[in-house]
């Protein structure tokens, strides 16, 4: 929304980040690349054969990066390397987990098992990527950041024992909670983020009877920063002084457009810079 900014998104949909962009251009799907995937629970590596060639004018990441280093003028042969080039140098079948796995066996096996026995603990005989090859309680890299030589507590910046909860006296989480889409990928759909039934905001039964809240109420998630209005669901899943919006659900599926996002902090934690998400105070309320 700023004028002094130039956003280009390279996307699949037009997610609630895609919207804010000067430019749009279109991503392939999983269904349009060629490359190597992780499994989800098991040791296989897979490979991931493109089943039809890009529609329209989508590209991949990859493709994406090689035309904006010709259209700049680079001339490094590494930022042009195809993906099948690039492929060919990460699995070259020598590692002691993976010996054997190379793009063309994988390609022709399309899974492949890792060399990793079924009593898998990796650091029962130290081995970590340290100084000593133990784990380390303290750390002079970290104290080096100015992080501390050992990992402490700091009270959260937004907490229940913070000033912010005198006015605002419910713990925000935004957990993952949905099954039938990933993250934000395909909640627009009605198929996907439709038949999950949200975006709402669940809360203890102590805290909605406090609040006059009944089952299905609608209701406001307000703080200083924004408000939401959500459906109420009243259940076991989170305590007393806690509530809980599932994330993923895109600005569309909201009732005034709004996500979670609004009402979350921007400041960087202390520890690598990220957000806080959970550093969150709020309130409930029926609409005034």
């Amino acid at each position: 929304a700023r004028d002094d900014l130039f956003t280009v998104v390279h996307e699949q949909f037009l997610t609630d980040t895609a919207r804010y962009a000067d430019i749009v251009l279109p991503a392939t799907t999983q269904l349009e690349s060629t490359d190597v995937v992780q499994s989800w629970g098991s040791f296989h590596v897979n490979w991931n054969e493109a089943a039809i060639a890009p529609v329209g004018e989508s590209v991949s990441n990859s493709e994406l990066f090689r035309r904006l280093s010709s259209a700049l003028g680079f001339d490094d042969q590494p930022l042009f390397a195809t993906d099948e080039s690039l492929l060919a140098e990460m699995l070259v079948g020598t590692h002691p987990r993976a010996q054997g796995i190379t793009a063309e066996t994988l390609r022709a096996n399309h899974t492949m098992r890792l060399t990793v026995d079924e009593d898998f603990r990796p650091y029962a005989h130290g081995g970590f990527a340290t100084p000593s090859g133990k784990a380390q309680l303290s750390s002079v890299a970290m104290a080096n950041f100015g992080l501390g030589l050992v990992a402490t507590y700091e009270p959260a910046m937004e907490g229940p024992h913070g000033d912010m909860a005198r006015a605002f006296p419910l713990s925000l989480m935004t957990p993952k909670f949905h099954t039938r889409f990933l993250n934000g990928a395909y909640a627009h759909l009605p198929n996907h983020g439709g038949r999950e039934g949200g975006p709402w905001v669940e809360l203890s039964a102590h805290d909605a009877a406090a609040r006059g809240i009944a089952d299905g109420d609608t209701v406001e998630v307000f703080n200083h920063r924004s408000t939401l209005t959500l459906p109420a669901r009243i259940g076991t899943f989170v305590r007393n002084g806690v509530v809980a919006v599932p994330f993923g659900w895109h600005g569309t599926a909201h009732i005034d457009g709004r996500t979670a996002n609004a009402l979350t902090s921007d400041t960087p934690t202390s520890f690598g810079g990220g957000v806080a998400y959970s550093d969150t105070m709020v309130d409930v309320r029926k609409p005034l």
